[in-house]
């Protein structure tokens, strides 16, 4: 109690006010890791045809068969240009794409990794599972 660290303020007033930018994840949807050119970083995001960031690094997926990006996600009002909060509803009401070289690609925004989906659907069997007794 009544401590202090490094960020704490920061932390507080994000939690007060709201994030300005949030770290989402990128499955591209329409990308042939054969013949398109590969994703590394700093290609730019765009929501609903408007850019709104840029990726900060990107992988291939062997689980998901897909090129993964990861980037930060901004919001600013079409008229002004403030800046205005990332809520999860607007990183999850958006299409999204992923400019590589200039050619556009579909992507599935995801706020929360996959491997966290297989981890809960892991305790949920693990749950059900505890309640059964052999006879």
């Amino acid at each position: 109690q009544g401590m202090q660290f490094v960020g704490q303020e920061a932390l507080l007033e994000q939690k007060q006010n709201g994030v300005y930018k949030r770290f989402t994840m990128f499955i591209l949807e329409d990308h042939d890791t054969d013949t398109d050119l590969w994703p590394w970083w700093g290609e730019p995001i765009f929501r609903n045809g408007r850019y709104v960031g840029k990726t900060t690094s990107s992988a291939y997926s062997y689980t998901l068969e897909r090129h993964v990006c990861l980037g930060f996600v901004h919001h600013f009002d079409e008229k002004t240009g403030e800046e205005l909060v990332v809520t999860t509803d607007f990183i999850n009401q958006g299409e999204y794409e992923i400019d590589i070289a200039g050619q556009r690609f579909q992507a599935k925004a995801k706020l929360y990794p996959f491997s966290s989906l297989f981890t809960q659907r892991r305790r949920k069997d693990e749950l059900e599972l505890s309640g059964y007794q052999r006879e």
